[in-house]
């Protein structure tokens, strides 16, 4: 049943995640009857083993779970530890998908053929990278720690791969779903027991580990992290709706000349995700606003020498702006409205990455 949960693109996992979030008990019936019906392509990747691999935590850290609230920003409760006392991040893990030369592109021409490849030929592949990732409970607000790291990785993903220099962004749907999936992990951690909790963010990171293998596995790495960096800006070349806004709101009669000089360049953002008829539109600027909001004002370097000596290089550059340069990259929804992306006229890309 843990695998059928991030069946469908992780959706049973999502629309339980809205009920946790909002309250609404249909949306977590509708979630479990969705993953307990989907179809399973490989039952050992999250299967007997899997669970044999998280020990039962004890008494005292069991009895500390129950003592969390449901909130985005309450800080989960801890779990039990797992594994040695050399700290690794989800980096050092996507460093070693990199370099594992096992793990080469399939090069599919048909997306759902690229997809049973990946989960049955690289799957068991995968999770021996993700099982390597530690959560020592021991130290306080561990949890919230490795919650935050998934925020960053999945959101690299997205906007990195989808950069180029000199060609249009391109959005892709898979890993759009990586970045808005993670939203709902606090809500979940909330109601979790601390082995659950364990169970729940490794195979988390299975997933998006083999999501970012079945869509091509594009260069996530310093060059192609440094030339995102500095290819990008913050708070520039925003396209701000035209037209009338769909919702009730106050017009504001005058703006002082200070804040016309510093806007919030989160506002058209917001403006353009609340008018666009995609919606997963607004769900992608939602959870990136969110990540700013949390992990904003980190500054330049956060995450350099964090980890293993093994994660990937170009760290050091990142900061808390990461968040709204990959939700500014979703200004070319409004270039080219006549422009048609993937089935269903969706604008979002579904070609993958491999090249």
């Amino acid at each position: 049943m843990l695998g059928q949960y991030w069946a469908g693109v992780l959706h049973p996992m999502i629309h339980v995640g809205y009920g946790l979030e909002f309250g609404i008990l249909g949306l977590i019936a509708e979630g479990l009857a969705m993953g307990a019906t989907s179809d399973l392509i490989n039952s050992d990747i999250l299967g007997k083993s899997f669970f044999k691999s998280i020990p039962a935590p004890d008494n005292v850290v069991l009895a500390a779970s129950v003592l969390s609230s449901l909130s985005l920003r309450n800080d989960p409760p801890s779990a039990h530890a797992t594994h040695g006392s050399t700290d690794t991040t989800v980096f050092d893990m996507l460093a070693s998908i990199l370099a594992d030369e096992r793990l080469a592109t399939h090069k599919s021409k048909d997306l759902f053929t690229e997809l049973e490849f990946t989960m049955n030929e690289r799957g068991s592949l995968v999770f021996e990278h993700a099982d390597r990732w530690t959560i020592d409970v021991s130290k306080p607000g561990e949890i919230k720690r490795k919650i935050e790291e998934l925020f960053w990785l999945n959101t690299l993903i997205y906007a990195v791969a989808g950069w180029s220099e000199d060609k249009e962004f391109r959005g892709d749907f898979f890993y759009m779903h990586l970045v808005t999936s993670a939203l709902f992990l606090p809500s979940h951690i909330t109601y979790l027991s601390p082995r659950s909790q364990i169970l729940l963010l490794r195979s988390y990171l299975t997933m998006s580990l083999l999501t970012y293998i079945f869509r091509g596995r594009p260069p996530v790495d310093s060059p192609a992290i440094t030339a995102f960096w500095n290819g990008t800006t913050t708070a520039h070349n925003l396209v701000t709706p035209t037209g009338p806004l769909s919702v009730p709101h106050t017009p504001v009669k005058a703006v002082p000349a200070d804040a016309a000089q510093n806007l919030n360049p989160w506002l058209p953002l917001v403006q353009s995700a609340i008018l666009n008829k995609n919606d997963h539109h607004a769900k992608i600027v939602r959870t990136l606003l969110h990540c700013a909001q949390v992990y904003g004002s980190h500054p330049k370097g956060h995450w350099a020498g964090k980890g293993g000596s093994d994660a990937i290089r170009g760290l050091e550059v990142l900061d808390g702006t990461l968040f709204l340069r990959a939700a500014e990259l979703m200004t070319w929804f409004e270039r080219d409205e006549n422009q048609e992306w993937g089935p269903g006229h969706q604008r979002w890309a579904f070609e993958g990455f491999y090249e």
